[in-house]
């Protein structure tokens, strides 16, 4: 049983559960770096953190993006390459804004 994953089992593991091909993107800010996996349509050009609702995103034209990001990675979750499966046990790091099951974490144990 594995405690970590790397960043490609992870997007084989959304690809598989949204059914949708997903890019590799990185974006930082001042304070810190984010690895997000997206669909390839999506523009999203900036981020911040904001401590009463979250990361918020933007698109090249500074509309504030409302759609879910299928999953975001923050730098703090993301070490050497590799996730900590206690961060997507406890929710950190989600599939479409929304926590995975325990038969999903199941599987990524396995993997």
């Amino acid at each position: 049983m594995n405690n970590e994953i790397t960043l490609q089992q992870w997007k084989a593991f959304v690809e598989e559960k949204i059914n949708k091909k997903l890019i590799i993107k990185m974006l930082w800010n001042d304070q810190e770096k984010m690895t997000l996996l997206l669909v390839p349509n999506m523009k999203i050009n900036s981020v911040i953190h904001d401590d009463n609702e979250g990361y918020l995103f933007y698109d090249i034209a500074g509309k504030r993006v409302s759609y879910p990001i299928p999953s975001i990675l923050p730098d703090k979750f993301f070490i050497n390459g590799k996730i900590n499966l206690d961060h997507i046990k406890s929710g950190n790091i989600q599939i479409n804004q929304e926590s995975l099951a325990n038969k999903d974490i199941q599987l990524l144990e396995n993997k």
